[in-house]
């Protein structure tokens, strides 16, 4: 749980980082920072699901969250594609 609270605080810092500089090089790190702090979060997220359900269930429970993500980032895709060509100037 605690790896889980300390990623999930890192994650939202990595867009903020992006809006810091246009230096390819200090991107790149921002972006080494995103994958360690997202596969951190994930590989705890999986694994309290793990702990929290018990065996009759898990498999139902995995799918919801993985549909969730999947949804999750759908949406995200869309929408960020539908704030783009209508925030143009």
């Amino acid at each position: 749980m605690k790896v889980m609270f300390v990623t999930g605080a890192l994650v939202p810092l990595v867009p903020l980082l992006w809006l810091v500089s246009t230096n390819l090089v200090f991107l790149g790190i921002v972006q080494a920072f995103s994958g360690l702090a997202w596969a951190g979060f994930n590989l705890c997220s999986v694994n309290y699901l793990y702990d929290a359900t018990g065996a009759e269930n898990r498999t139902k429970y995995l799918a919801y969250f993985n549909c969730g993500n999947g949804l999750a980032a759908g949406a995200g895709a869309l929408l960020g594609g539908y704030l783009i060509t209508t925030c143009q100037a």
